[in-house]
């Protein structure tokens, strides 16, 4: 799983239980300073191109319509200007009608690693 490390990649994309469509993508490395924001920042960037360009729907179209969210798993809660960072997406991402979430999930995780804990079949 590329994880927040390799910026061009979509780690996961899933649907819900509800319907709703899922980006998720995972870190699982312990957290850093400037260097890990501009790794989440330019992960972000495909994400939401991902999206608003209308990727998402023309790869996937049985996802048209659907609310669309996305969602960093990670094995430790984030912290320094990370956590400032995550929070400036939070908001900015709900203006733009893409909701984002960070999840703790350290059993997702074998050391480092994604694996998301029977999550992916």
């Amino acid at each position: 799983m590329p994880g927040v490390a390799d910026p061009q990649v979509i780690d996961v994309i899933a649907e819900t239980d509800g319907g709703d469509v899922l980006l998720l993508m995972s870190e699982g490395r312990d957290w850093g300073g400037d260097d890990h924001v501009t790794a989440l920042r330019a992960k972000l960037n495909t994400y939401m191109n991902f999206i608003k360009q209308g990727t998402l729907v023309e790869e996937y179209p049985q996802y048209a319509g659907r609310v669309t969210y996305i969602a960093l798993f990670c094995r430790e809660a984030p912290s320094g200007p990370v956590t400032t960072f995550l929070q400036f997406v939070t908001a900015k991402n709900a203006e733009l009608g893409v909701p984002f979430a960070v999840e703790v999930k350290p059993e997702m995780f074998d050391g480092e690693k994604f694996t998301g804990g029977g999550m992916l079949g």
